[in-house]
């Protein structure tokens, strides 16, 4: 051993290389680690798994996360990794994502086509089809029951279309099928088909435990392995069969013989669904004696009656609206005194089945117990028929047990409300279905499979997809804080050089009081005749027209040596853009006329409450304030031609026309407000120093942050949350399709504040209303609005049309206009609007 001088290379052996690195600290401590290099390996590992649940098809992205947070931003990050390399496989991304990633408690899946559209809407905690999220109770989650439902949850073409994708559910369907085909006279196929007769119970029963069967054995496949069972009525039938209780072979002869027995009750009986506790039900159906039968119990408010056909008729309208009754669509009355008369003949068909020890757990609905399995004989086939189905007990058996994942394996959900009524006490509890009706496809199996999966369910991915490569995928979104003291604050250099207002100097009285030449005036408004008046006693020979005349008058009246206008006092809106003021689209087309027309006298444009002289005055006319924005702008273009722009007090009288004459005269000042106090000056002065706030500022409620995805956005957003804010609203017409959002969402989730993005056009006052009425019932309420939405519309002012104006004033303007109005019943604490410097100096 010796002591290295110099840097040497350090080649491979055979043995791997390992380094040994110390750190001490001054105050003691001492930390030693010790590296190891990297075993080699290919960059892209294969690895075969069993066959597929699924046949190949659009495959499932899992995604998952120690807390919402770090789930918002492992999707940000595979998206942004998949929107680089535009040609990696989708199949190899899921197939890494399940078979190399640990499953966390914050979980999603991406399902179909869209992933990265998928993945904004996880990173952003937005829904979208096809997005599934969810997270594991904090005490986990119990054991896994399937579940069995009685007839009901059948449809034509049930498991058709999952028998072409499914390899494990078709081999499945064709064992069932293969161990009825000796008790039924029909093919299996035919009828999920629906070539053959669907509404005998002898029809629909076998049938329908068939795709129970096999859709358990889809479950199972899956990884999602049942540690007990339980059925409603018939579905106690496929219950044993999966609980291993009886053979395939067994449990065909049970459904089907026993179904057959049934038919001979056919029209003379029925069963009624009523909404009301057991207890109600049973005053209601006392007075009929053995006509009425209590045939299940699902729920706590969940009952069935069975019995006589007019005497269900009777009590559903003595229920009224109130308990809610409906009519279940069979004609027979199982589980009432109507079976007693098949009692013998079910005894002697059923004789030869031989029940086993359960090799799966099964709580009967018919008792409540646990079945050891020999007991489900000939006699408790009949008993199953004829007895009460007390399935709400035999729910709440399972959950006492530790058992909390409700797996309904079904070609339509019917019991996964009652399961949900029966467990709504136990923390955790997970309810699911299968199938639906008219969907009963791979998409549809895909999507259970997910909601099981993000509330805790062992669904095995990999197992699910087949096989696939392995690819390089983002390392995981650690969620950092900081544990380090905060450093006493340096003093920070001072910003209030930087700050600059705006504010209005008197004039001292020394402008020029005459005018000469002919000046054009522009316009039709009500104080036309005062301001023309104005100018003619002080020299000037006046000329009125209109937009329309314009041509005209200019071409009469020869060199001009003005041009004042007052079309900017029309405050009505556009007709083909209502939120553009028509003063604002007429002062700009008569700029751009005067341009054609190659007249260069100087333009001077009259508003009236645009700006804000004093302590003393407020803004009347914001919509007339846009023009001074404007105004400026062409100011800066066409110096050579523009005068400026003067704001008018409320009445135009003698004085104040004076005044502006006056201001006309002396052509030295380009914005100035006339008053009757006097002209005044606008002027940009130093901001005086700020005063010590009184403490750090954080808002009551939610942040509503528009143009939220755009420049400002990515700078307030981080900000707010530095500021302790509870929730923030980002928005923008791009809404969670904008580049980079999953990004800023992450950073704003990171810190501890609730984000979400949304989609909304401000330029749409029926939009802007209904964002603001979701952002407030959705809570916490509204408190602040930061309006930074902006379209960039980047032209000269000579090249904007009508459109380019409507453009530029739709979301900053119009916005700003609609939010005003969407929350002046709301009391928000802030309303600040973001604004370019533009339109202080143009």
């Amino acid at each position: 051993m010796r002591l290295l001088q110099d840097a040497v290379e350090w080649s491979a052996g055979d043995r791997p290389r390992r380094a040994g690195v110390s750190a001490f600290g001054v105050s003691g401590t001492n930390v030693h680690v010790i590296l190891e290099e990297a075993p080699q390996s290919s960059p892209v590992q294969t690895i075969e798994a069993t066959a597929p649940v699924l046949a190949p098809q659009a495959p499932a992205w899992v995604v998952s996360g120690h807390s919402a947070a770090a789930l918002a931003g492992q999707a940000g990050r595979l998206r942004e990794y998949v929107l680089a390399r535009p040609d990696t496989s989708a199949s190899d991304v899921a197939w890494s994502l399940a078979s190399t990633r640990a499953a966390l408690d914050h979980r999603a899946v991406v399902l179909g086509a869209e992933y990265a559209a998928g993945l904004a809407a996880v990173a952003t905690g937005q829904p979208a089809q096809g997005v599934i999220t969810g997270s594991v109770a904090p005490s986990g989650v119990g054991r896994t029951v399937f579940v069995f439902p009685g007839q009901g949850s059948q449809w034509v073409g049930m498991g058709r279309e999952l028998a072409e994708t499914s390899p494990v559910f078709a081999a499945r369907l064709a064992e069932c099928a293969e161990a009825l085909s000796p008790y039924v006279d029909w093919e299996l196929d035919d009828v999920l088909a629906g070539r053959h007769g669907f509404e005998a119970a002898d029809v629909v029963q076998p049938a329908l435990w068939a795709v129970m069967v096999s859709l358990a054995a889809v479950w199972d496949a899956a990884g999602v392995r049942p540690d007990a069972v339980v059925g409603h009525s018939q579905g106690e039938i496929a219950a044993a069969a999966v609980a291993g209780i009886l053979s395939l072979e067994d449990a065909a002869k049970v459904v089907a013989l026993r179904s057959k027995m049934l038919t001979a009750l056919a029209g003379r009986g029925g069963m009624l669904s009523i909404a009301e506790p057991v207890d109600g039900v049973r005053q209601r159906i006392a007075s009929y004696g053995e006509r009425l039968s209590i045939a299940a119990v699902n729920g706590p408010s969940s009952t069935v009656v069975s019995g006589d056909a007019d005497a269900l008729r009777e009590l559903a309208d003595l229920c009224g609206e109130s308990p809610r009754a409906r009519m279940i669509p069979v004609d027979y009355a199982s589980h009432s005194a109507h079976v007693d008369e098949l009692r013998e003949e079910i005894l002697e068909v059923l004789q030869g089945i031989q029940p086993r020890a359960a090799q799966v757990p099964m709580v009967s609905a018919l008792t409540g117990e646990w079945l050891s399995g020999q007991e489900m004989d000939p006699s408790y086939w009949y008993s199953s028929l004829r007895e009460t189905v007390e399935f709400d007990r035999a729910v709440r058996v399972l959950a006492a047990n530790g058992y909390g994942v409700f797996v309904e394996t079904s070609p339509h959900a019917v019991l996964t409300g009652a399961v949900a009524d029966a467990t709504e006490d136990v923390d955790g509890t997970v309810v699911v279905g299968t199938l639906r009706r008219d969907e009963g496809g791979a998409e549809r199996l895909l999507g259970s499979f997910a909601e099981a999966y993000v509330q805790g369910a062992p669904v095995d991915w990999s197992a699910v997809l087949g096989s696939g490569s392995v690819v390089a995928l983002p390392t995981y979104a650690f969620q950092r804080r900081r544990f380090w003291p905060e450093p006493r604050a340096a003093k920070k250099p001072s910003v209030d050089d930087w700050r600059y207002r705006i504010t209005w100097q008197q004039a001292d009285g020394g402008l020029t009081s005459l005018l000469s030449g002919t000046w054009l005036l522009v316009g039709d408004a009500p104080d036309v005749s005062v301001v023309a008046d104005s100018l003619t006693d002080h020299g000037a020979t006046v000329v009125r027209t209109t937009l329309t005349g314009l041509d005209e008058a200019v071409a009469a009246a020869g060199d001009l040596s003005g041009v004042v206008s007052l079309l900017a006092l029309d405050e009505s809106p556009d007709e083909e853009f209502p939120w553009v003021p028509r003063g604002s689209a007429d002062t700009l087309a008569l700029v751009q006329a005067l341009g054609r027309a190659g007249t260069t006298a100087p333009l001077w444009v009259l508003t009236r409450g645009a700006v804000q002289v004093g302590p003393d005055e407020v803004t009347t006319s914001p919509v007339q304030a846009q023009l001074w924005g404007l105004g400026r702008a062409v100011g800066l273009e066409h110096p050579d031609r523009w005068g400026g722009l003067v704001d008018l007090p409320p009445v135009v009288n003698a004085d104040s026309g004076a005044r502006l004459a006056r201001v006309l005269a002396d052509g030295g000042e380009d914005q100035v407000a006339v008053r009757s106090s006097g002209v005044f000056l606008r002027r940009l002065v130093r901001a005086e120093a700020r005063r010590a706030e009184a403490g750090r500022w954080s808002p009551r409620g939610t942040v509503l942050l528009t143009g939220g995805t755009g420049s400002i956005g990515v700078c307030i957003g981080p900000w707010l949350a530095e500021h302790e804010t509870q929730r923030v609203v980002l928005t923008s017409r791009s809404g969670p399709s904008a580049p980079g959002v999953s990004e800023l969402a992450a950073s704003v989730a990171g810190a501890g504040t609730d984000v979400e993005v949304v989609s909304c056009d401000l330029g749409v006052r029926e939009q802007v209303a209904s964002l603001v009425s979701w952002v407030q019932e959705s809570g916490p309420g509204l408190s602040t609005v930061l309006h930074s939405a902006n379209t960039p519309f980047l032209a000269r002012v000579q090249d904007t049309d009508r459109e380019g104006l409507a453009a530029a004033l739709g979301a900053k303007a119009a916005g700003a206009r609609y939010l005003d109005e969407a929350t002046a019943s709301l009391a928000v604490d802030e309303f600040v609007m973001f604004s370019s410097i533009s339109a202080t100096w143009g």
